[in-house]
């Protein structure tokens, strides 16, 4: 294997290493808790293990390693601390007969992490009302669910990340109603290429029965990246209170970062998971700017297919506020030009993170400014961040196209 090769593999390693040692530290004694539940209390709000987003529904719900969007809120919440900018995620999808389901999530930068917010609701249908013989009463039903969590992400050491959510729902069903709580708890190691996670979902209980506590590890890989194409491959292994263990497997195919299809498929251990079709699922999404739109198509069982759609916003206001103050501020180059040589100085003595984020904020503030577009490419360079670097590099020369050597650089790393 040659040296790159080997500096891909390192990380990797490191990740399952790392993922490992979590899981023998806090999650070890899960399985057995989860096995004394499952054999002893029934369920309460099982619709809060049905998924967060048409993007991971697509993927067959294999995103526990992948989670960089806001619905990390949902799948696994040490991933909300890769969202550097505000997001919002509206999610629609339609059940059998009239029932449907909804998430509202949000994601926010605070500090050294991203805090997320996700209001979920279910509503199924009215219903007539009815006495024990079936003789109708007049009048209608109209049971539902709604949830509430909030979580929050944090990176430790760049690559890896943790993540806590509490959860409080309620179940309404005419007169009656139940509440219960509970928490989530996440881990997850992210590179370039390789990723791996953990996440404890739903651990708590409502109304005397569990709520679906879910244990799930996953990992994903970048298969194949360059300037136009890419190909995310994850798989999810899961073990679910009150329902078989399941593994999931999904694959992501993204044209120029605005157009992707996806595919996957969800194996149930037991005698009832759908046959080969059963576990299909299919999606595809675009982007227009900073709104990412997604669709997927996944199977119920015998009740026919489910269709789940999803919106997802993206708010950059560094960039806003930057763009005001220039049209108010004629000197903005010369205070850039003191920035880059400040961003100049921490990289030349070595303080590459804080370099990284300087010029990042020039790029903010003219996301033409080509030199920093350059400098920022050596410093991923420098970082061992190849695939950051080429995307910089690339940036760079779609505003100085006749640099020889940086072209010279792509050709020989690509």
């Amino acid at each position: 294997m040659n040296a790159t090769g080997k500096k891909a593999l390192y990380p990797g390693v490191r990740g399952i290493f790392f993922i490992l040692m979590l899981l023998y530290a806090f999650f070890l004694p899960v399985p057995e808790s989860l096995a004394d539940i499952n054999g002893s209390a029934g369920i309460i709000f099982p619709e809060l293990d049905s998924g967060a987003g048409a993007r991971a529904a697509g993927m067959g719900g294999a995103f526990t390693a992948v989670a960089d969007d806001a619905s990390a809120a949902y799948w696994n919440p040490a991933g909300l601390s890769l969202i550097k900018k505000p997001e919002v995620m509206i999610t629609f999808d339609k059940w059998y007969l009239d029932s449907f389901y909804q998430h509202f999530i949000g994601a926010f930068p605070v500090g050294t992490g991203t805090i997320g917010a996700d209001i979920f609701y279910m509503n199924y249908g009215a219903f007539d009302i009815r006495d024990n013989t079936g003789m109708l009463l007049g009048g209608t039903l109209n049971p539902y669910n709604a949830a509430g969590t909030l979580s929050y992400g944090i990176g430790f050491g760049g690559n890896l990340s943790l993540g806590l959510g509490l959860t409080y729902a309620i179940q309404s069903i005419g007169s009656s109603s139940d509440n219960g709580f509970g928490f989530n708890l996440g881990a997850l190691f992210k590179s370039d290429i390789f990723s791996a996670g953990i996440s404890l979902k739903n651990m708590g209980a409502g109304g005397g029965f569990s709520l679906p506590a879910d244990l799930r590890v996953g990992a994903a890989v970048n298969v194949f990246r360059n300037r136009s194409n890419s190909v995310l491959v994850s798989a999810d292994a899961a073990l679910i209170v009150n329902d078989a263990p399941q593994a999931s497997l999904g694959v992501e195919y993204s044209l120029l970062k605005i157009f992707s299809l996806r595919a996957g498929y969800t194996f149930k251990f037991d005698d009832a998971n759908g046959g080969i079709l059963g576990g299909l699922s299919a999606g595809a999404g675009f982007s227009a700017g900073d709104i990412f739109f997604d669709y997927a198509v996944v199977p119920f069982g015998q009740l026919g297919l489910t269709q789940k759609a999803g919106m997802n916003f993206e708010f950059d206001p560094v960039k806003f506020n930057a763009e005001k103050e220039a049209a108010k501020a004629p000197s903005a180059k010369v205070e850039l030009k003191d920035i880059m040589a400040e961003a100049g100085t921490l990289e030349n003595s070595g303080k590459l993170e804080q370099a990284k984020e300087k010029y990042l904020e020039i790029i903010d503030f003219d996301i033409n400014y080509a030199d920093a577009w350059k400098r920022l490419g050596a410093v991923y360079v420098k970082q061992g961040k190849k695939v950051d670097a080429i995307n910089a590099f690339e940036r760079y020369l779609l505003i100085r196209p006749n640099d020889t050597a940086v072209r010279k650089w792509l050709d020989k790393n690509q």
